[in-house]
Parts: C-alpha cells; structure tokens; sequence
C-alpha cells in the first residue's frame, strides 16, 4: 500500500482540505513523511534556512535541525493524526493506575483552523477511586478541564486504551499516526509494565527531546515548555489535561510560525550557546503580580 499525496485536496465546501495520507506498510522514526503541500514546504524550508544563517541561533547541530524539521514536516504538514496517552499512577504505589488520558488530533476537514480541535478522553478508574494524591503528586483527578470523566473498571480501561492503540498503530491502521509524550520512552515503558501492548515499530514525537533542541534539557518539564510556548494551562497531574496540553506542545513546536514568533530558535540578549536555561520557580495554577514598565509592554507590540 502506498501512501495517498497530501497534495490531493478533498474539497468540502469552499474549502480545499488536506486529508492525512494512508500510511506505508511500515511505521517508525526512520520512514520520512510524506511531501507536504507546496505551501507548507516553502514554509518550513524558508524558516529552517533563516535560522541556520542566523549568528544568533541557539540551534547548533544538524542532528537538532533534522529533528525540527522532521517534525515539522510530519507534523505542520498534516500528514499525520497525534495520539497521546498520560498515566496517573498512585504515588503510594505507583503500580496501582488511577487515570488514564488519551488525546487525539486529526487534521483531516481542519487543515486551516485557526484552532485545533482535539478530541480528549479523562478515564477514572473506577476501584482506584478512592486512592488520592496530594502528598508528593498534586492531586487533579476531579479538575480534569473538559468538564466530564468517564468512571470505568480497570479491565475496561484497558480494553479501551488497547482497542485505541491497535486501531491508530497496529497492523490495519489506515493512517499515519504519531505516538506524542513528554519523555516518550518512559511513558511507552511504563504501558508495557501495566499489561498495554505497544508495538516497537511506530512514529513518534516526543516533545521533551524536540523541546530540549533548542532549550536544554535541564527543566525541560511539560509545566516549563508550556509556559515557554506561551500556552495557558492548569491543573497538570490529570491525566486528561496532560494528555491535552502535550498534544498542544506538539502542536506549537512544530509550527515554524510559533517558532518565529516566539523566538525559541535565537538567543536571548546577554545568552551564549549552551547557557543553561532558567524558569521561574511558580506555583501550580498561581500567577504573580511583578511590576512591568508600561513603555516595555509597548515596545514589544511595536506600539
């Protein structure tokens, strides 16, 4: 089976939507995406090209390029859905799963959304209920930001997440699909210990190594790259919204424009390569009232 063009449009309206390209008959870190649309291409080329000329990029390899730009081309050039799973565990026994999230983005019929729209997932499982965090984990179960958790048994919690994981990644997936975490590998290890079959072979992104390609990776936690992106958040340590504002993570750093915008591929003023970088030390759900010059904020608007 060969992957559909993402250059053939189904149009929908007055609308020329892109749909994800039926994936190849083998999916992993190596198969290179398919070529995006012209536009998209130009894109991502120019912006990568613009920051290699510039002295002040705080990108210096070319194995850190070639893990933004693939992103990018997998990722801003819709060619692929995102699938994101967070666990919860009980921090009195970690082995003991209390949550479970699953976010999914699919740019089939939105490929020029202003928004995303991500459908999200908050299960409680339902015997576990009972066993709360607050000591060494904040605890978030009930704050999940959609509004409504689904109670399951633990054995139809895992039906589900499996039934999810064999319908984007297995062996009759009909599209390319990317597996999304914040430190992948210990999450993947982690559905393997409770029972969850995940295959060896799959497309991945993770946000925390694309984050650290032009941050570090000291601090580089889910709370400090969303903050740094500029994406508002609250109550992390539920599964469902960490699953969420992952996939929205991705979303940002694979987008050239955000990327510009933001200046996350430049040094700041006074910084040289390989400075380690410094967060401010905030509470959870908290802001802090700090004196701004109004001339500053004026200045950075361009006002």
């Amino acid at each position: 089976m060969s992957p559909k063009s993402i250059s053939e449009p189904v149009r929908i309206g007055y609308l020329a939507v892109v749909l994800p390209p039926t994936r190849a008959p083998q999916q992993n870190d190596q198969v290179q995406a398919p070529k995006p649309s012209p536009v998209f291409q130009k894109r991502i080329d120019d912006y990568i090209n613009f920051i290699k000329n510039r002295r002040d990029k705080n990108i210096r390899s070319a194995e850190q390029f070639g893990e933004i730009k693939r992103n990018m081309e997998w990722v801003y050039g819709r060619n692929t859905l995102l699938f994101c799973v967070d666990i919860e565990a009980w921090e009195k026994n970690t082995g003991i799963v209390t949550e479970i999230g699953v976010s999914i983005y699919d740019p089939a019929e939105q490929e020029h959304a202003l928004t995303p729209v991500v459908n999200t997932y908050h299960i409680i499982v339902q015997q576990h209920q009972n066993k709360r965090n607050g000591r060494y984990v904040p605890d978030h179960m009930h704050n999940f930001l959609e509004g409504t958790s689904t109670l399951l048994p633990l054995n139809e919690a895992k039906f589900l997440l499996q039934k999810l994981i064999d319908k984007y990644f297995g062996d009759y997936a009909e599209l390319y699909c990317m597996f999304v975490g914040h430190d992948l590998l210990n999450d993947v290890d982690y559905l393997r210990k409770i029972g969850i079959r995940v295959p060896n072979n799959m497309l991945t992104l993770d946000t925390q190594k694309l984050f650290a390609c032009s941050h570090g990776k000291y601090g580089a936690s889910l709370q400090n790259a969303l903050r740094t992106v500029k994406q508002p958040f609250s109550f992390l340590h539920n599964a469902g919204n960490d699953a969420y504002f992952t996939v929205m993570l991705a979303l940002k750093l694979c987008d050239p424009n955000t990327r510009l915008a933001l200046g996350l591929d430049l040094l700041s003023e006074g910084e040289n390569v390989g400075d380690r970088k410094e967060y401010a030390k905030v509470s959870r759900n908290t802001s802090v009232p700090l004196y701004k010059d109004p001339q500053e904020i004026l200045r950075e608007l361009g006002a």
